[in-house]
Order: C-alpha cells, then structure tokens, then sequence
C-alpha cells in the first residue's frame, strides 16, 4: 500500500511497548510507540524512557487526571518508572 494512501486515513492504534531485540526485551532500554491505520503497521519511534514518562504525565493532565493518581499506577507498575 503506498505511503501516501495510509497517511491520508487516521491513525486507529498505538501501541506502547519497551523496547525489544530479536531475542528478548532490552532491560533499561527505551519506549516504543508503534502507529497502526485500520489494524495495519505504519511507524514506531523508540524515545527515552525519560521521555515516555514525562508524555504520560502530560496526557494525564490533559485528561484531567491528577498526580498522584498517577503515582499511585507507577508504583503498582501499571506505568513506566
């Protein structure tokens, strides 16, 4: 499919993942967001894990949730430290 044609749809998934080498998962490694359209493979990005958390953070006040709502998920290892 070309390029052009899966840029033009809306993207419908991302997925968050830690960052992986063909034989396993990269301790201390980075953070992988992967883009999918209509369930198809587009791009991924690795950023620092620094990074990731400072965007969770922001997505969370934007989704009016407070800090230590989101504290209390990275210590129970829902979000990454």
């Amino acid at each position: 499919m070309s390029s052009n044609l899966l840029h033009s749809r809306p993207l419908d998934d991302i997925d968050v993942r830690e960052e992986e080498s063909d034989t396993a998962i990269v301790a201390g490694g980075r953070i992988e967001f992967a883009t999918f359209v209509e369930g198809e493979y587009v791009e991924s990005i690795l950023i620092s894990r620094t990074r990731a958390s400072q965007i969770y953070r922001n997505l969370g006040r934007l989704l009016g949730q407070t800090p230590r709502t989101f504290e209390a998920l990275r210590k129970a290892e829902i979000l990454i430290a």
